[in-house]
Order: C-alpha cells, then structure tokens, then sequence
C-alpha cells in the first residue's frame, strides 16, 4: 500500500509540473540585436499568457512589460522614452515581429532602434544628445534567436511541491 501512494503521489506531481508548466502567468522573452557577427544589445519584456492564448494573430507589448534593455558599450541604467513590441500571439517562440526603442542612458546618450519583420532587419541610431550630428547609424540589424521563460511563478510552484513531497518522505 505504501508503494500504491508513493506512485500515486510521483504521478499527481509530474502531472502538476507538466500542466503548469503550460499554464504560467507570463513569458518572458529575450532577443539580442545582432549585425554581423556582433552582439550590440539586447531587449527583455514579458507578455501576459492571457494575450498569448487570446486567438490574435499579434500581441503587442508596451512600455510597462519592458524588463531590461542593454547595449554594449554603454552604461546603466538606460531609460526607456518608447518601447513597442510586437509577437506572434500563436507562436511567442517565434521572437519579436517587429519593435521600436527610444531611450537615453545616464551619460547623456540616445539611442533609437526600429525593426520591423517584412524587410527582415532594422536600424539603430547611437548618439550623444550634447552633439547630435555625430551619431553613429548600425544598418541590418537584425534579432537573434528569441530565449523565452515562464514566469518564475512556476518555478516556485514546482519547488513548494517538490518540498511537500521531502516532508511527506520524512514523516
């Protein structure tokens, strides 16, 4: 009978783990800005799995899901002015459709990127508001391979079963 439970209690947990792993409350993506062979930053929001299962065919982020933005060579923090995203609503894996960034760091630096999917690249525009005219201007970007993960909410989820599960092996 002790073996019927302990089965019992391993299949009730990789069901949970298995089911929840589908059903977290956000996903958070991560894509690099490539040129070339460089790596020039990279952008990191979230999307509500809510907007991921609406059946729409793009989901757009705005600049309250805007987790962190990085740009080699430049310091933090960077401030966001704009920030539009726009995924695939039935493919989230599939990275970014298109985005727009305007933001400035701490030193006085602007920077401007636009992508968008139908030309298959995008521009980045880096610059120093003091001397504006001396800009540098980065041509085809493009994305790197977009890097997803649920929200950490799982991970705890699984952890706290994992843990009940010690406690009941214990007792």
């Amino acid at each position: 009978m002790k073996y019927v439970k302990s089965l019992f209690s391993a299949l009730v947990l990789a069901t949970t783990m298995s089911l929840s792993a589908f059903s977290a409350n956000a996903v958070v993506i991560t894509q690099e800005l490539i040129q070339g062979d460089n790596v020039l930053g990279s952008v990191e929001f979230s999307v509500s799995d809510e907007d991921l299962n609406s059946g729409m065919p793009s989901v757009f982020a705005l600049a309250d899901s805007l987790l962190n933005v990085s740009l080699v060579g430049y310091t933090a923090p960077i401030f966001v002015n704009n920030f539009f995203a726009e995924v695939d609503g039935a493919n989230v894996f599939n990275g970014l459709f298109a985005l727009e960034l305007d933001a400035t760091d701490a030193n006085q630096n602007f920077f401007s990127f636009n992508f968008d999917s139908t030309f298959g690249f995008g521009q980045l525009v880096v610059g120093n508001e003091n001397d504006p005219l001396n800009a540098q201007f980065f041509a085809d970007v493009a994305f790197g391979k977009a890097t997803y993960v649920s929200e950490p909410s799982v991970l705890a989820m699984l952890v706290l079963g994992a843990l009940v599960l010690v406690r009941r092996r214990n007792a």
